[in-house]
This record gives C-alpha cells, structure tokens and sequence, in this order.
C-alpha cells in the first residue's frame, strides 16, 4: 500500500510539473509586452512614442496595461488629471481619456475637476454629424459614449456609413477602418452591410506573412506594421471572426504570429520589420489585440439610458437600435495564447488526488 501511494505521489508531481510548466510559459509570454511598457513610464507618469497613432500614447499605455492585470502607477493618473483640461479641448485625446479613466474605475466626469464625457459631447457637429473634426475622433467618441453609458447622435452613425469608400474603407487606411468597424459593433450596427464590405478591404491589406498593412497602395506604408495588425486583429475578433482561420490565415502564418514576429527579446514591439527598435505605441497596440481584448475594453454594469434612434443606413441595411451602455460581445477564444483551460483541469485533479491520498492516509 506504502509503495502504491508513493508512486501516485511521483505521479502526481511530474502532472503539476506539466500543468506548471505551460502556465507559467505563457503567463511570462503574455506579460514580456507590458513589462517592457511599464519600464517606458517617464518620471511624470506619462508614456511618449515617437510614431502616430490614432490614441494618446498615454491612453493607450493604460488600455494595454489594464488589460495585462498591471495596477496604474497613481503617477500616471495625477498626469491625467493635471492635463485633463487639455484633453477637455481635443475630442480625440478627450475620448480616449474617458475609456482610460472608465478602465482605472475613476470617473471620467470629474478628472481633476474637468468634465471629459461632456467635452466629446460639446464636439459634436449636428452639420457634419461627427464628434471631432476627423473619423478616428468620432470613432473613439462613440466607443467612449457607449462605454459611459451616455447616448449616441442618430446622425453619428449614419455619417460612418455615409463616409466609407467603395472599396470598404475609411480614410483610405486599415487603422481607422478597423477603429470605425468596432465602433459599429459597440453601436449594435454588426449586421450592417458596412461591416461587411470593410472586413473585406482589410483582407486586400494583408501581406504574405498574414500582418496587415496601413494602405498598401502607399509606398511609405505599404508593409505590415504592429498597429495596423493590433486593430485589425481587434476588428476580426469584435465580429466575431477568428483571426486563425480562413481567410485570415494560411498554412504558414496567421495575424497573431505576424504580430508576434514584431516583439523583440526584451518584450517590447516594433513599429515594422526594418525598425530596429521597440516603441510604446506598437507596444501598446499589441498587448491588448494578443490577449483578444477589442475596443471599448471595457465592461460596464448596465447604466445610464437606453435610447432606440430610426437610423437609415446608405448601404440599405436595417440600423438597429443602439442601447447604451452595452457589454461588448463574449467571443470564442481565437488562438491558444491565453488558453489555459487544460492545464487548469488538469491542475484541478491533481489537487483533488493529492488531498484525496493525505485524508486516505491519515484515516
């Protein structure tokens, strides 16, 4: 009997070893990205990059920290707050700063006595009926809006429709397509034939390797890059689509590894395969689309109103009513970097066996 149980107990160790060994393998995979995002904090709290990108590096440092299970250092919020009436004066900057707040569980209503829900909504032009001056910012505004619990133009929506190219884009370029795509989804407009038609221009930018370029027609930007991936990977995942698979991916290559192919040892990301060193915005960008987290990041307890505006789409489709706030939608897991179930199965029983053996024994 002696002899059986010491050979379930060598069992047992070699299971939790194999359940170990995996997860902390991908744990420390998953986290190299934001670690190195943490150590780019500058002594005031702030993060900076020197490559544009449609959300305050700032912003978008907190959006993939959060979503890395990180604690914002308390510096970076006083920044927040020490500028919010600054960002009070960009619909763009505005915007991202209300889902970053949300995100922290500070209230984006008083940020250092500044009202940032109320500055995206001063933006709003009932003549162009968009937020900001350009589609990033209205995109983000209605992301922000939604995630606030605070209702969207009517208009707003319509004028995303009005706006898209024939060939499915917006602003000619992959970023802000997949910006506006998951607008539309926060927006309950999935089923619109707009949707449809820019995932479709997103497959005519994907190079050989499977990443996903800015607009392939323009020379300067015509190679796949790490924030152009991150946000198309966000957009196929906020649809409901798996970036493993067809037509997405091939043999050889799928989105997540020509993303993954841009992190360098240290953990952080290049903006592109000739890019000889990591940035915070690639960094950034990255972290959240690997872990499958797609905008508005967050989820909200149902809040604020609910309001159903009579939308008449250009494309023809019907426009759905647009609650407010929604939960993003719970989508399949895409990939086997954050699967863990097996191991935490596995992890389960051998717990169960050990303590199972100790009661048997003391009995």
């Amino acid at each position: 009997m002696l002899q059986t149980m010491v050979r379930y107990r060598w069992l047992l160790v070699l299971i939790a070893c194999l359940v170990a060994v995996p997860i902390a393998a991908q744990t420390r995979e998953k986290n190299r990205g934001a670690d190195w995002l943490q150590r780019q904090q500058q002594a005031d709290g702030s993060f900076a990059s020197y490559y544009f990108y449609p959300v305050d590096p700032t912003a978008c440092s907190v959006y993939a920290l959060n979503a890395a299970g990180y604690q914002i250092d308390p510096a970076t919020q006083k920044f927040i707050e020490q500028n919010a009436a600054t960002y009070a004066q960009n619909p763009r900057q505005a915007a991202a700063f209300v889902l970053a707040q949300l995100l922290t569980g500070h209230n984006p209503r008083s940020v250092g006595g500044v009202d940032l829900v109320a500055a995206m909504m001063q933006s709003y032009n009932s003549a162009t009926g968009m937020y900001g001056e350009d589609l990033t910012a209205h995109g983000l505004a209605i992301l922000a809006l939604n995630a606030a619990g605070e209702p969207i133009e009517p208009q707003a929506i319509q004028t995303i429709f009005d706006q898209q190219a024939a060939d499915g884009a917006w602003a000619t370029n992959t970023q802000t397509t997949s910006l506006l795509i998951q607008a539309l989804v926060a927006a309950d407009q999935q089923q619109s034939a707009a949707i449809t038609r820019a995932l479709a221009y997103l497959q005519t930018q994907q190079d050989s390797d499977r990443g996903f370029m800015q607009n392939r027609n323009f020379p300067p930007v015509a190679f796949k890059d790490a924030v152009s991936t991150a946000l198309a990977i966000q957009a196929i995942l906020a649809t409901g689509g798996n970036p493993n698979e067809a037509p997405w991916a091939d043999a050889n290559s799928n989105p997540f590894k020509a993303l993954s192919r841009l992190q360098m040892g240290d953990g952080g990301f290049v903006h592109d395969s000739a890019t000889p060193q990591p940035d915070t915005m690639s960094t950034c960008s990255a972290v959240p689309a690997l872990l499958h987290i797609t905008y508005p990041l967050i989820e909200l307890a149902q809040v604020g109103i609910t309001i159903t505006p009579t939308l008449a789409p250009s494309d023809g489709a019907t426009a759905t009513p647009i609650p407010q706030p929604r939960l993003p939608v719970v989508l399949p897991d895409a990939g086997t970097n954050t699967n863990l179930t097996l191991p935490i199965i596995l992890g389960v029983l051998a717990t169960c066996v050990l303590v199972g053996l100790r009661l048997r024994k003391l009995a």
